[in-house]
């Protein structure tokens, strides 16, 4: 009763002043098209508009966002002239935050929406990286990855990709592995650090005039790293990695606006 009493107050909220979130904004498009037994006038008169529809990333559909989608193609009929167009990669779904469920994708995939059966295409050519890349992320990728699909469990399997681009050289990926007393300490996140500046000397050393990319899981895998660059005179460009409390500039106007706020301070 109090969950019912607070969406209340937020619905008030939401009205007095005229914003809403991003779970509000598709509950009320899924209510504005009614039920399937009872839609709106709006749904009748979508119907009679809509020819075609797209959906890109599909693979991050949550229940809420099938629902409305259903009810758009609710009574469409195969040869009517109208067309449902869904594209995703069920490997990229990463919004589960948001309700997303790969699952969805992997349903629709193989039964349609409603009356409406899809006919699926899968891609395989990858026209971004190079042979030898390509070749080492279907080799380990394929065992990585769930040998079935199960919509239940969200399990997708790996789909190969074909690469567009042959290599030139020898160049492709290589591994290397930081080994540690699994307690996470200062000492062994220095010496990953150290590991990472040394391989991208041996990069510079190479290749002058390369450019070089560090990719972690969040930006606070960044902070052995950042120093160890600082100290190697390796130069580097980042957004938003440096909290913008702890700038000079920042403590520095905080501190100028303190003094002409209160000249006791």
């Amino acid at each position: 009763s109090i969950l019912i009493q607070l969406s209340g107050e937020l619905l008030v909220s939401f009205a007095h002043f005229g914003i809403m979130d991003y779970t509000q904004a598709g509950a009320a498009a899924r209510s504005a098209l009614g039920t399937p037994d009872t839609p709106t006038d709006l749904a009748m008169t979508l119907d009679h508009k809509i020819q075609h529809i797209l959906v890109d990333e599909f693979q991050d559909t949550s229940q809420l966002q099938l629902e409305i989608l259903q009810q758009l193609t609710l009574g469409w009929q195969q040869g009517d002239g109208r067309t449902l167009f869904l594209v995703g990669d069920a490997m990229q779904s990463c919004y589960g935050f948001r309700n997303a469920n790969v699952g969805i994708y992997l349903n629709v995939q193989a039964h349609g929406i409603g009356d409406v059966s899809l006919n699926a295409l899968l891609l395989q050519t990858n026209f971004r990286s190079q042979e030898r890349i390509v070749e080492w992320v279907n080799k380990i990728f394929l065992g990585a990855f769930p040998k079935a699909a199960d919509s239940s469990r969200g399990a997708v399997p790996y789909a190969s990709s074909i690469p567009i681009h042959h290599s030139n050289d020898d160049f492709g990926v290589d591994t290397v592995l930081v080994s540690h007393d699994g307690t996470c300490s200062a000492q062994a996140k220095d010496k990953e650090a150290e590991t990472v500046v040394a391989h991208i000397q041996k990069l510079q050393l190479a290749d002058p005039a390369g450019s070089i990319a560090i990719l972690v899981r969040s930006r606070s895998h960044l902070a052995n790293i950042i120093p160890k660059l600082k100290e190697a005179g390796i130069s580097w460009q980042a957004t938003d990695i440096d909290r913008l409390g702890t700038l000079p500039v920042i403590e520095d106007l905080l501190s100028l606006t303190r003094a002409l706020a209160n000249s006791s301070d």
